[in-house]
C-alpha cells in the first residue's frame, strides 16, 4: 500500500521536508526515522485571525493599564487605589478637596503643574495607542495577504518576501465596509463595478510574474503538481469544473469529494465567488 505522489508532495510542503524522504521511507521494509522540523508550525486562515485579534487586544489593554498608572503617579495618587479609571479620577478629585488647606497661590501653581503633566502624559498615550492600533492593523492586513497566497506559489522566494511585493504593488484600504484594492493608482474592479476580491488581485499578481510552479513534475515550489491549481483566479464555479476535468478529474467521479471542498473553500475565501454558473 503506497501514498499517491502528489499526497507525498503536499505532506512534504506542510512538513517542510523533501518528498524524496518520504517516498524512501514508505518504500523501505524497516522501520527508519525520518527527522521533522521541531518548529514548524501551521495555522488556518481562522487561527491567524484570532491570534492577530488576542495580540491586538493584548495591546491595547496594556497600553491603557500603562496609560493610568503613569496619571495616576503623575497625580500623586496612592497606587492602592488600583488600575481602575473611575477610582483613579475620584482620587485624584478627593486628593485635590483635601490639598486645598494650602495657600490659593501654592494651589493653583501647583495644580497647572500637574495639569500639564496629565496633558502631556494623556497625549503620550494617545500616541502610543494610535501606534498600537496602526501595528495591529497591519498585522490583521498582513494576515489577510498571507491568506490569499495561491497554495501553488513557487518556492523561488519566502512568505515574507512575497508579502513585500505584492504590498508594494497593491493598495488595500476599506470603503463603505469593503475592501478595495488599488493598482498603479487605479481601483480594480469587475465588469460590474464591483471591487474585485483579494483573492483574486493577488492571484493575479502571482500569475502574471510567474510565481506559481508548474502543475506537473516531481520538484519545484509549493503544490507543484497541485490539484488546486491557480487558486486566485476564479471567479465562478463552472472555472473550477473545468479546470479539474483538464486534469482527467471529474466531480461526478472519484475526486468529487476533493473537487466540491475546493469549491467551497473558494466560497468562504470570496462571498461574491459564483456558485451558480
Amino acid at each position: 500500500m503506497s501514498l499517491k505522489k502528489e499526497a507525498i508532495q503536499k505532506i512534504a510542503g506542510i512538513l517542510k521536508i523533501k518528498a524524496e524522504d518520504i517516498e524512501t521511507a514508505i518504500k523501505d521494509e524497516k522501520e527508519v526515522e525520518l527527522k521533522l522540523p521541531e518548529d514548524i508550525q501551521t495555522f488556518t486562515a481562522d487561527e491567524l485571525e484570532t491570534r492577530d485579534k488576542n495580540k491586538r487586544n493584548d495591546g491595547i489593554r496594556a497600553g491603557k493599564e500603562i496609560g493610568i498608572k503613569e496619571v495616576r503617579e503623575a497625580a500623586g495618587v496612592d497606587e492602592s487605589i488600583g488600575k481602575d479609571a473611575v477610582k483613579v479620577a475620584q482620587a485624584i478629585i478627593d486628593k485635590g478637596i483635601n490639598d486645598a488647606k494650602i495657600n490659593p497661590d501654592e494651589k493653583v501653581k501647583e495644580l497647572t503643574e500637574r495639569v500639564n503633566v496629565l496633558t502631556r502624559t494623556v497625549s503620550d498615550k494617545e500616541a502610543e495607542v494610535g501606534q498600537l492600533k496602526q501595528q495591529a492593523s497591519t498585522i490583521q492586513q498582513d494576515s489577510q495577504i498571507l491568506a490569499s497566497f495561491p497554495k501553488n506559489r513557487a518556492e523561488t522566494l519566502k512568505d515574507s518576501e512575497y508579502l513585500t511585493l505584492i504590498k508594494s504593488s497593491l493598495v488595500i484600504k476599506t470603503q463603505d465596509g469593503k475592501t478595495i484594492i488599488e493598482k498603479n493608482g487605479q481601483e480594480l474592479r469587475d465588469k460590474l463595478g464591483n471591487p474585485v476580491p483579494i483573492v483574486q488581485a493577488i492571484g493575479d499578481i502571482f500569475t502574471e510574474r510567474k510565481w506559481v510552479a508548474e502543475e506537473s513534475g516531481g520538484g519545484g515550489g509549493r503544490g507543484a503538481g497541485d490539484s488546486n491549481g491557480k487558486t486566485g483566479t476564479f471567479s465562478k464555479r463552472s472555472e473550477v469544473i473545468a479546470h479539474y476535468e483538464k486534469q482527467g478529474k471529474s466531480i461526478n467521479g472519484e475526486f468529487g469529494q476533493e473537487i466540491t471542498a475546493k469549491l467551497a473553500e473558494l466560497k468562504k475565501a470570496d462571498a461574491e465567488f459564483d456558485m451558480n454558473s
